[in-house]
């Protein structure tokens, strides 16, 4: 989709993600840069998630993930 708008688009993104169980702990938050994104925990399992790497490389599931995008999961 695109963007958020607002740092409260943000945070009820946050909370959907929380109630969704996307995500275990899910915050609004502006980089450096100003850009807004909601920072997430996501679940962890011993399948682990199908997916690429975090920017740390770590497996995706159970690792923290930053999404700038609305639609992002």
């Amino acid at each position: 989709m695109g963007v958020f708008a607002d740092m409260p688009a943000a945070e009820d993104r946050a909370k959907t993600l929380m109630a969704n169980g996307s995500a275990i702990v899910a915050h609004a938050q502006r980089d450096k840069n100003g850009v807004i994104s909601v920072r997430i925990l996501r679940p962890c399992s011993l399948a682990g998630f199908a997916g690429t790497p975090t920017t740390d490389g770590m497996n995706p599931g159970g690792a923290w993930s930053v999404l700038t995008d609305d639609a992002e999961v």
